[in-house]
């Protein structure tokens, strides 16, 4: 992740064949890229870690985006950062997905990369106005989990009203 850019540097690329290994993929070297698959212009695209210093470097030291906190400029927090979407033919950032925290029970959120202030070590800094940007993203297991807990919570309240009868 190219932090100041905001677009992807590169890819890494793990190997799990007899001779298990990492190497780093620079994002000029994709020829095409899809859902499944990543089409490089030649194989000597794939660089060993030791070899490509500026991909190496940003792996090393560069952010982290997954699990980063995500805050707003005024400093309130909006979760953690669960993955982004970027542009297949230029690397460049779409939209990061947003988690509500550790437990990482509960509604998930979109938020366009054009809130983004900045990618930092330590957190995702975003404008003010992000938080009203934020959009739901419908998912099984979160909203069972919020309607259980809607169902608790009405039921709690209809169990103490019997009582007070």
């Amino acid at each position: 992740m190219e932090p100041y850019e905001r677009k992807v540097a590169g890819l890494l690329v793990v190997s799990r064949n007899f001779l298990p290994g990492i190497k780093l993929l620079p994002f000029n070297e994709i020829k095409a890229l899809s859902e499944k698959v990543v089409l490089i212009k030649s194989k000597d695209a794939l660089k060993k870690p030791d070899q490509s210093s500026g991909l190496l470097e940003l792996w090393k030291k560069g952010p982290r985006l997954f699990g980063q906190k995500v805050i707003a400029e005024d400093g309130s927090y909006l979760g953690q950062m669960e993955n982004f979407t970027f542009e297949p033919s230029t690397g460049e950032i779409i939209e990061i997905i947003i988690a509500p925290g550790l437990m990482r029970l509960g509604p998930r959120y979109r938020l366009k990369s054009s809130y983004i202030l900045t990618i930092g070590k330590d957190a995702v800094v975003v404008k003010r106005e992000g938080r009203e940007a934020l959009t739901s993203i419908p998912g099984k297991f979160s909203n069972t989990f919020f309607k259980i807990k809607e169902n608790l919570a009405r039921w709690g309240k209809a169990i103490i009203k019997k009582q007070d009868d």
